[in-house]
């Protein structure tokens, strides 16, 4: 999958995981498998890892009317109760890439982290049962493997919803969420169902929490696939899927979003709308614009239209509120397109002039002379605008 080269810049593959249902390792690692991670291509990596005893499958399976893919682990033999150390060990050993050992371990130290404090055990120490059984180990290490084989590190995630009930475990009846769920979803938005099930495991939680750079909603992305991962559990009434959509994102770039802010303004004369474009333009407004409508009663009116960065909203929305403008705004999240720019000054003989130049998809490089220094010049010397210009460009083509 990796980066996709556009016109005007790279585009990075970009993750979402959309838990609307809860996630856990295998419904994870289902949703890569519908994305495009080969089976058979999986089972070569995890045959590097001395584990035993188990087989996996998977099949299409429908989960509230959902077509989706099921990931499963059989379990052939007895397998034994392992350390966090002892799982982080054969991981690390193995002949895996780096990135992929990294990413489970990671997540088997913050599980071993959860566990250790839910039992009150140094992390270490934790004796992995329900997480630490061959099929989680299989689970993290086939997630891993799955995100660098369709080369996929730009991960964001939904917030969690949380069922309630009990669970029956090793250590007796847990409640639902399970402790160790809830103290690795410390710090992300969670929200309650009424379903008395499980929709969020450990190891679900723990992938989430390592891989996610955020919570909320989807990025701005060109969707391209959706993979669905079903859970073992057949809900009635309840879609029982895990989503992940991927698509292409912009790389992280200053000024790649900003904010489109409007507002219709009636009653205000035309000189008060000038003085109002100096004062946004002044608080850091990127550009304003006045445009021309009609508003109720046949009113000749104004609709201001303001660009800015995101952190400059508060500001902008103050100075309009104070200074009564109007009595509310509408503003929008839009992604943009922006060429490589940057300003110099060239000697002139009638003194320096800044130039603006950006550079287009093809690397050819435009330059445009700043308005104000010609502006200056050509009332200073009595030369036509036009003139001074034409000597800047002439000067930079060969730039």
């Amino acid at each position: 999958m990796g980066p996709i080269k556009g016109p005007f810049f790279d585009f990075m593959p970009c993750l979402y995981i959309d838990c609307f249902s809860g996630i856990s390792g295998d419904m994870m690692v289902a949703g890569l498998l519908d994305l495009g991670l080969d089976l058979e291509t999986l089972k070569g990596f995890l045959s590097q890892i001395p584990v035993e005893g188990y087989r996996i499958c998977s099949k299409r399976v429908k989960r509230g009317g959902i077509r989706a893919y099921l990931f499963q682990v059989e379990v052939s033999q007895p397998q034994p109760i392992r350390k966090a150390e002892e799982i982080i060990s054969i991981i690390q050993k193995s002949k895996l890439k780096a990135s992929v050992k990294e990413k489970a371990c990671g997540i088997f130290k913050v599980l071993a982290e959860a566990e250790g404090r839910v039992h009150g055990v140094p992390a270490e120490e934790v004796h992995f049962h329900e997480v630490g059984a061959v099929d989680s180990i299989v689970d993290v290490l086939s997630i891993a493997v799955g995100l660098e084989e369709l080369q996929i590190d730009d991960i964001y995630c939904s917030p969690i919803p949380l069922g309630r009930g009990v669970v029956n475990t090793m250590h007796g009846p847990l409640p639902l969420p399970a402790p160790a769920t809830m103290l690795l979803l410390e710090g992300c938005p969670v929200y309650g169902v009424s379903l008395e099930e499980e929709l969020v495991t450990p190891t679900g939680a723990a992938v989430v929490k390592v891989l996610s750079k955020g919570f909320g909603k989807i990025p701005p992305i060109m969707l391209e696939r959706i993979g669905m991962g079903a859970g073992h559990r057949d809900i009635a009434g309840w879609p029982n899927v895990l989503r992940l959509f991927v698509g292409k994102r912009l790389s992280n770039q200053p000024g790649d979003v900003v904010i489109e802010l409007t507002a219709n303004v009636d009653d205000r004369a035309p000189y008060e709308m000038g003085f109002l474009m100096d004062l946004l333009m002044e608080a850091g407004a990127l550009d304003v614009c006045f445009l021309p409508c009609y508003m109720k009663k046949n009113r000749p009116a104004f609709q201001l239209q303001v660009l800015l960065s995101p952190t400059h909203l508060e500001r902008i929305t103050s100075l309009l509120f104070q200074h009564g403008i109007t009595l509310g705004v509408r503003y929008a999240v839009l992604p943009r397109i922006v060429l490589e720019r940057w300003e110099e000054k060239i000697s002139s003989p009638w003194g320096d002039i800044r130039v603006k130049f950006s550079k287009d998809p093809n690397g050819k490089v435009m330059p445009r002379p700043e308005y104000e220094d010609l502006r200056l010049i050509s009332q200073r010397f009595g030369l036509p605008l036009w003139k001074i210009r034409e000597w800047v460009i002439g000067k930079l083509l060969d730039y």
